[in-house]
């Protein structure tokens, strides 16, 4: 193995390329999903089943996208089209969850924007391995992947945890999720001492 590769130097462009697009997304959507639950709650009145739908359907839908997706990025012709239409799913939907008017909108583009992820995975990994040399591949997979966790880490809400002490202790308010009123009534008297709205 040569100095460049030994050094990272050696890494294939499309790589980087997609570890810089990787970081980007994941901040964008770090930015706006944290925000949900209590979209959907406090804004538009959703309740327990609408924040569990909200990742669940979402999950699962990429989960058998990606299996689809998977046996079509074996073909390497349809790869591009797919990281790109993948890409393009999530940016779009972002900006129209603030449009939203019920609960059940939201979980539908989050369920449209988690189908991107999966589109875009299969073929992209695929990729990845594609152009990489045989000794690097390891590393260029650990450079797309910390590059996408870079993205998750420099969002408002996780560089909020350092207060997350402060904001147990103080809250501004409760949610209280149940399916009888009588669960829930019983959950909220457990906060009575605590001076915050249970919601």
């Amino acid at each position: 193995m040569n100095e460049a590769n030994a050094g990272g130097a050696g890494l294939p462009r499309q790589v980087k390329l997609f570890g810089v697009v990787s970081l980007l997304n994941d901040f964008a959507s770090e930015m706006v999903y944290p925000l949900l639950p209590a979209f959907v709650t406090g804004v538009l009145g959703g309740g327990a089943v609408a924040l569990g739908a909200l990742d669940g359907a979402a999950d699962a839908a990429a989960a058998f996208v990606k299996l689809i997706a998977g046996r079509l990025a074996d073909r390497a012709s349809r790869r591009g089209p797919m990281i790109v239409g993948g890409y393009f799913l999530a940016a779009a939907m972002r900006p129209v969850i603030a449009m939203t008017a019920a609960a059940w909108q939201v979980i539908a583009l989050r369920v449209v924007d988690r189908l991107g992820k999966g589109l875009r995975t299969p073929p992209r990994d695929a990729l990845i391995a594609d152009v990489t040399p045989a000794p690097l591949v390891g590393r260029a997979f650990g450079l797309q992947r910390g590059l996408d966790h870079v993205g998750y880490a420099s969002n408002p809400e996780f560089l909020a945890e350092g207060r997350a002490v402060e904001d147990f202790m103080h809250p501004d308010r409760i949610v209280v999720g149940a399916f009888e009123s009588d669960d829930g009534d019983a959950v909220a008297a457990l906060y009575d001492g605590i001076d915050a709205p249970v919601v």
